[in-house]
């Protein structure tokens, strides 16, 4: 018991040990808390009495640098920026005290500590995107949502400090025992949240640290609870640690939700691979506002779908039983003609296509978009023609299709997909494979099996077939990615693909692998010029709000 456990780097204290004999094998349960948790057991005796004015760092600093009273080595760190705040009579009470303290006046703080090190992040701060993705279906097999708006606050009355009036009170004074404040209470509202859910009241906020009305109404506000909170948690199934904090690009194709979250709780088994990580997401604003956008489009895409078919019932009612056998047989002659005439088209538009490329006339900045199952109408159903000739309309040149992922996973797309972009007028660019092994070995492994499925699909050996280096999964040495994506394309040109592509978010090109491909094909958002060096830039994942990723071409091996 007490006894230190070690484990990435982290110090854990042993708080409970059980061991269990059963039948000739002894086991032992153990529950050990993060050391930073034995901050409780620091005292601070002394007091600042009164209603003074705090940084964080002040107040850690009279916990932590007081010698006295940490006598356990605790140190600590404020990394972003705080507004100063008011406490009343700070100190007689526990360094867990102190953490809870800069909580409640802090509500935005987040506190993580490295062993010993206490650290106090802003909300800014403690998030960082690193470029990865959850993905429905993909990362993970189950999503579950909670939208929630009984905790809703936007209205509230305040009452600030009292004043003293004892020294003024006689016999005589009938106002003595009035209570007078340095302000009149009032109510403060959340108008834009009042205007969306109606008045939620909720209790009256008092404070005995607030002299001035303005100063009061800002901090209610920040007291409030304005928007309905949406909780997310997911079961992952990638093998790697949650970082806390990390934020994330979360996808749901099936109801068009797509937004950024934050890890903020998890339960890893590091040496279980077979569990699922539990993984609580966050549920900021904009996070409800993207689930309500997503949930009107959804709705209103049903009730499309509704009427298409209503419309289609009555054509069926209208149609006369006794010609629908000779108009059967008509239809199916004129569907094997038509199909004929649009191969016919399609292998025409692309001989024009190779001229255009060829006669000199080509110009860079032509848009091609990345397709796979995640765009079907299901994800094994593929989209109506029309869905492809919107995609022409909007000014999509081109269309690159995900073929496979790992050793097992073929897009069961692909051959539909592949068919319609010809027959849209579209050029078919090549085919992805996702990867997502942790060896060469296994990178040779998958590069094999997409090549069994180019060969198996009849792909020309001048189309792209390019690498996708994004999985969480994969080895974060930069010298053993390199080395895997290496191999992986080996297999590849020896077989006479020769038109390599790395495909990564820009974050990753020269920091997590050299580029060893022909081509670069670069993810980055939120920007307005090309990534340097890039082939194809992907600057979208929901072009024209069809829900599909778009890049713009600046070499036409693409489009």
């Amino acid at each position: 018991m007490e006894a230190s456990l070690y484990w990435n780097n982290q110090e854990f204290i042993i708080k409970q040990f059980t061991p269990d004999y059963s039948s000739g094998v002894t086991t032992a349960a153990i529950v050990a808390t993060h050391v930073y948790a034995e901050i409780s057991r620091i005292r601070q005796y002394n007091t600042k009495v009164g209603t003074l004015t705090y940084s964080v760092s002040d107040v850690l600093s009279f916990y932590l640098d007081d010698s006295s009273c940490n006598t356990m080595g605790y140190t600590y760190q404020v990394i972003g920026n705080f507004d100063s705040a008011q406490i009343t009579d700070l100190g007689n009470n526990s360094g867990q005290d102190m953490l809870s303290q800069i909580i409640s006046t802090w509500p935005t703080a987040v506190i993580y500590p490295d062993n010993k090190q206490i650290r106090v992040y802003s909300s800014n701060s403690f998030g960082k995107d690193y470029g990865n993705r959850i993905d429905y279906l993909y990362d993970t097999q189950e999503v579950t949502l909670t939208y929630d708006s009984t905790e809703i606050v936007n209205s509230v009355k305040c009452f600030g400090k009292t004043v003293d009036t004892s020294s003024s009170s006689s016999d005589d004074d009938t106002d003595a025992d009035t209570i007078r404040y340095y302000f009149d209470p009032f109510i403060v509202q959340d108008t834009d949240s009042i205007a969306k859910w109606g008045i939620h009241s909720g209790d009256d906020v008092s404070d005995e640290r607030f002299t001035d009305a303005n100063a009061m109404r800002i901090y209610a506000l920040t007291q409030m609870i304005p928007e309905p909170s949406l909780s997310i948690e997911i079961k992952s199934d990638q093998l790697s640690k949650p970082i806390a904090g990390e934020v994330r690009r979360l996808e749901i194709r099936p109801m068009g939700y797509t937004t950024h979250v934050q890890v903020l709780e998890y339960q890893h088994y590091p040496f279980d691979n077979t569990q699922q990580k539990d993984v609580t997401l966050n549920n900021t604003a904009k996070t409800v506002l993207d689930y309500q956008r997503a949930q009107s489009v959804n709705l209103d895409r049903l009730i499309t779908i509704q009427r298409t078919k209503i419309a289609s019932l009555s054509n069926e009612v209208a149609t006369v039983s006794n010609t629908a056998k000779t108009l059967s047989n008509a239809t199916t002659t004129l569907s094997e003609a038509y199909k004929t005439m649009q191969a016919t088209i399609a292998g025409l538009q692309q001989q024009v296509k190779g001229l255009q490329n060829n006669s000199g006339n080509w110009a860079a900045g032509s848009i091609f978009v990345d397709l796979s199952s995640n765009n079907g109408a299901t994800s094994t159903t593929d989209q109506e023609a029309s869905w492809y000739s919107n995609l022409v309309s909007k000014g999509a040149k081109g269309a690159i299709i995900k073929l496979t992922q790992g050793t097992t996973y073929t897009n069961p797309l692909f051959a539909s997909q592949k068919a319609n972009v010809i027959s849209a007028g579209m050029k078919f660019i090549g085919s992805y494979h996702f990867l997502t092994s942790t060896t060469v070995a296994g990178a040779q492994l998958e590069a094999k099996y997409f090549l069994s499925k180019l060969q198996a699909n009849s792909i020309d050996r001048n189309a792209i077939v390019a690498c996708d280096i994004e999985s969480d999964t994969l080895s974060k040495d930069k010298d053993t990615l390199t080395s895997m994506i290496t191999a992986f394309y080996k297999i590849l040109t020896d077989a006479g693909y020769s038109n390599t592509v790395d495909y990564a978010s820009a974050s990753w090109f020269g920091s997590r692998f050299t580029s060893v491909a022909k081509y670069k094909w670069i993810a980055s958002y939120g920007v307005t010029t090309a990534p340097s060096g890039a082939d194809a830039w992907q600057s979208t994942d929901n072009w024209n709000n069809l829900k599909v990723d778009a890049s713009y071409s600046y070499n036409k091996i693409f489009v």
